[in-house]
């Protein structure tokens, strides 16, 4: 029975994954190709995706004080906000 195991695992290993792989290559293309692909880029320098993303690193990290280093965090990206909403009043004259 152990033999018979190991040989349909050989099968799937030789034959079929890689032939697995390159369907999912032909479903799923890069996301580069998507229409909606610069959008989200600019959605990811949101001040509110980056709280996001700081609070989800703070929960996963509690216990070595991830939450202390939120509210760093959270001073650095408000500064860092502010500049760049001064750069663009700025250069909009």
């Amino acid at each position: 029975m152990l033999f018979y195991l190991l040989g349909i695992l050989k099968f799937h290993l030789l034959f079929l994954n890689p032939l697995y792989c390159l369907y999912l290559y032909c479903i799923f293309h890069p996301l580069e190709n998507y229409p909606d692909y610069e959008a989200a880029l600019k959605e990811k320098e949101c001040l509110t995706y980056k709280l996001g993303l700081a609070l989800i690193k703070a929960d996963k990290s509690w216990y070595k004080g991830g939450y202390v280093r939120f509210c760093f965090e959270v001073r650095r990206l408000k500064k860092e906000f502010k500049r760049k909403r001064n750069e663009k009043k700025n250069n909009a004259y």
